[in-house]
């Protein structure tokens, strides 16, 4: 079994302001073993919140995954979330903002992704 890469070089910034014309984004910003990796939220408390978990997880001595970014304990959790899982949330958050014609783009291009890995992770059949 192998298994995926690990480390503890792990370096945690603060939460950066940004104000745009949309709204006010904020940004917790870190580097795991020279990747720089980055996620936006929309509160400044939600930021936070996050930044203190990946601090909490680098005083604990927990490893980082370098590829996602994260402690391998939330690393772990990404990874077990089915497709559809994915594609429902990402609909969810997407459908009530956006115009008709843009949900019709959203279906189909989820339908296309969908038959796709569908058809790359078909098996192969026993014969």
């Amino acid at each position: 079994m192998r298994h995926a890469p690990r480390s503890f070089d792990v370096r945690i910034w603060g939460v950066s302001k940004y104000k745009g014309k949309r709204g006010t984004s904020y940004t917790v910003r870190w580097r795991v073993q020279g990747e720089r990796h980055q996620r936006t939220f929309t509160t400044a408390k939600l930021a936070d919140s996050f930044r203190s978990e990946l601090t909490i997880a680098a005083r604990d001595g927990r490893d980082f995954d370098p590829r996602s970014g994260l402690p391998t304990t939330l690393a772990k959790d990404r990874l077990e979330r089915t497709w559809y899982e994915h594609a429902v949330e990402f609909i969810q958050t997407k459908w009530p903002h956006v115009a008709p014609r843009h949900r019709k783009g959203l279906a189909q291009a989820l339908a296309a992704v969908t038959l796709a890995f569908q058809q790359a992770y078909r098996r192969p059949a026993s014969t």
